[in-house]
Formats: C-alpha cells, sequence, structure tokens
C-alpha cells in the first residue's frame, strides 16, 4: 500500500475526474465522452494492486549505451522491459540534457529546474524518476514553456512538460517545473474537459477506478504487477484506453501508436530519433 506520506501527497491533490470508462488526454473528445463522473476519491477506489514501486533510487540501473538501438516490444517482439532494467536516471539525464537544454532556449537554469523537480516528485509519488523523465521527454521534450493544446471550445486543455490540465500548471508556461511535474503525476483540481480536474498519471498507474474506469482497472490487473502498470498506464494516459493484447494499437484511433514503446525505448537508453515504419507502428507526435 502506499505510505501514509505519499497517500497524503496524492490526497493533497484531490481531483474529480470525468467521462466514461476511457479518458483520452492527448486528443479531442466527442460529445459523447463528456459524461460527468462522481467525484474521485482514492480511499473508496483505490484496490491496492497495482501499486508504485516500494523502493525510490535516483541512480540505480546500468549506464546508457551511446550506440542504443531502438528495440520492439509487445505484440511486435521483445517483452516490455521490468523495472530492474531501467537505466541509471544520472545516465538517462545525460543522455537527455542537450535536448532538454535545446527546447529552453540553450537555458542550463531550466534545464536543472526540471531535473530537480522530477527528482523531487517522483520521489514524494514512489515514481521512478526514470519513467517520470520518459513521459516529459515524450511529451514536450522538457520544454517549460511548452504551449497548451486547445478544446473544440478553444480552451486551453493540455500544458506544460507532461502536457497536463492546466490546473496549477499555467497556460502562458509561467508555473515553476515542480508545478507542472505535480500536474502531471497527481492531477489537477481544475483544467479539463469541465474544468473541474483531470487524473495524473501515478492516479492511472494505480488503476483506480475513477480515473481509468472499470474496464481500465481490470486492463490494470490482468498481468503481472511488477511489469504491466507501467506499459498499459502509459497508454491510458496517451490514449484513454488500451488494449490489454495490444498496447501498440490506440482505442478509437486516439493517440500515438507507438507511445508506449517509445517510452519504453527512453528508460532502456533512447533519445527520440525514429525510422519510418519503425517495428511495424507509425510514429507521431503524443
Amino acid at each position: 500500500m502506499f505510505s501514509k506520506q505519499v497517500l497524503a501527497g496524492v490526497l493533497s491533490f484531490l481531483l474529480i475526474a470525468e467521462t466514461v470508462s476511457a479518458i483520452p488526454r492527448h486528443s479531442f473528445l466527442s460529445s459523447a465522452f463528456l459524461e460527468k463522473r462522481e467525484a474521485f476519491n482514492s480511499i473508496t477506489s483505490y484496490t491496492g494492486d497495482p501499486k508504485p514501486p516500494k523502493e525510490f533510487a535516483t541512480d540505480s540501473g546500468p549506464q546508457a549505451k551511446s550506440n542504443y538501438q531502438y528495440q520492439c516490444f509487445g505484440q511486435k517482439g521483445l517483452a516490455y522491459p521490468k523495472s530492474t532494467q531501467f537505466i541509471s536516471f544520472d545516465s538517462m539525464w545525460d543522455a537527455n540534457k542537450a535536448d532538454v537544454v535545446g527546447s529552453n532556449g540553450g537555458d542550463q537554469g531550466a534545464a536543472n529546474s526540471i531535473k530537480n523537480a522530477i527528482l523531487e516528485v517522483s520521489k514524494k509519488t514512489n515514481m521512478f524518476p526514470q519513467y517520470t523523465l520518459a513521459i516529459v521527454m515524450q511529451e514536450s521534450v522538457g520544454n517549460l514553456k511548452a504551449k497548451c493544446t486547445s478544446t473544440s471550445k478553444g480552451q486551453p486543455d493540455e500544458c506544460g512538460l507532461m502536457q497536463a490540465s492546466p490546473g496549477g500548471t499555467n497556460a502562458n508556461g509561467n508555473s515553476s517545473a515542480t508545478q507542472q511535474i505535480e500536474d502531471g503525476l497527481l492531477g489537477t483540481k481544475t483544467g479539463g474537459y469541465n474544468g473541474k480536474g483531470r487524473c495524473g498519471f501515478v492516479q492511472i498507474f494505480m488503476g483506480i477506478t475513477d480515473c481509468v474506469g472499470e474496464a481500465g482497472t481490470a486492463i490494470m490487473k490482468s498481468k503481472p504487477a511488477s511489469v504491466w502498470p507501467f506499459w498499459a498506464a502509459a497508454r491510458l494516459y496517451n490514449s484513454g484506453g488500451a488494449d490489454e493484447n495490444d498496447l501498440e494499437t490506440c482505442p478509437q484511433s486516439q493517440g500515438t501508436p507507438s507511445y508506449v514503446m517509445d517510452i519504453a525505448n527512453r528508460v532502456l537508453g533512447w533519445t527520440g530519433e525514429h525510422k519510418e515504419g519503425e517495428c511495424g507502428i507509425k510514429a507521431g507526435a503524443a
């Protein structure tokens, strides 16, 4: 189970979830998906399985390889990696630092603030910092002032480093790196399609029913907890739904087909260069 400290952290970012079993995060929604849900309650909804890793380490795992080759996971080839296979955070940061600095116009200070925020909030939520960094690189390439997407009504929707709802994350890109990582991992009280907030990656990773729906909860529990939550949660975060038999498929064509495989490769040392048609799936913006 969550420690009292971590549970308190999650509860401090209590939010109201919305929609039906799927919550597409990185695409526009049709009105059919805008049904109002009950208020999110982590005490009554959390099933205790799966759960975040018990131990946090900033530098566990091997070093990144300078000649890392993109690997095909899931239905396309290899089994998705276990957390014990993740490269060390320091090594992963070093491999991506130049891209983060470049995304921020050469601002080394901005890059350092992002690194520190990832370590701080990941520790608070018991999430591997390597995984948080992978999502940051996938969503914004570490751009501290990443622009928001917009809803069909022209309202800001997904903003910042992890493309979270504009709750604490300022839609104008003026919020701190820490706030942006908190919004992405722990969710927001405001923002979202109905202005009442949206779940973060931690709640999705935990398989909380009010965040992923009954179908999503079943998917999160359908494979061993030591492996599956990282990859199913990535698909749910990107697409709002998942097929437990094929995470390289975007339900209802919402999201990026290569998203999950990209995240898996990032935590092993890949830094973002795709070849056309790699692994038989289509790449694309997150």
